[in-house]
């Protein structure tokens, strides 16, 4: 599976994951959205380890993060978390976070996920709608 995104700046972007459940990233890479823990260009595939063998079925983005989201209805979330967009706690500036599974989305049955520039939403199969920042601030 290929995404093909672009970021903050409408930089190009891709996120892969191979036959046998390995997942790369590779490109401009503004504020972190790869999850790689930095914000420097990667001009050929490196390996994510944290999406490696968690079944990735889809990946969402906004400016600045990503969210991916797993065959076993877990969700990670990765890249700038300036806002609490990532439904974790808010690092200090410069800080870009590798995945990390959103715990509190675990048994709640995903059905959707949408996201908005420093927004991430989740709609469950019981109709509730959550936010990632009020997730954070409810804590």
């Amino acid at each position: 599976m290929f995404y093909v995104f672009n970021d903050y700046y409408n930089e190009k972007n891709v996120l892969f994951v191979t036959n046998d459940d390995l997942v790369f990233g590779l490109g401009v890479n503004i504020k972190g959205c790869l999850g790689l823990g930095h914000n420097s260009a990667v001009h050929s595939p490196q390996l994510i380890p944290q999406l490696c063998h968690k079944s990735v079925q889809q990946f969402i983005n906004a400016f600045d993060f990503v969210l991916a989201f797993t065959q076993d209805n877990q969700i990670y979330s990765l890249g700038q978390n300036s806002r609490g967009q990532l439904a974790r706690d808010v690092p200090e500036s410069g800080v870009y976070l590798k995945p990390e599974i959103i715990s509190y989305f675990t048994y709640k049955n995903i059905q959707q996920i949408i996201v908005v520039i420093k927004h991430s939403l989740a709609l469950t199969s019981d109709g509730r709608c959550m936010d990632g920042v009020e997730i954070v601030r409810d804590r």
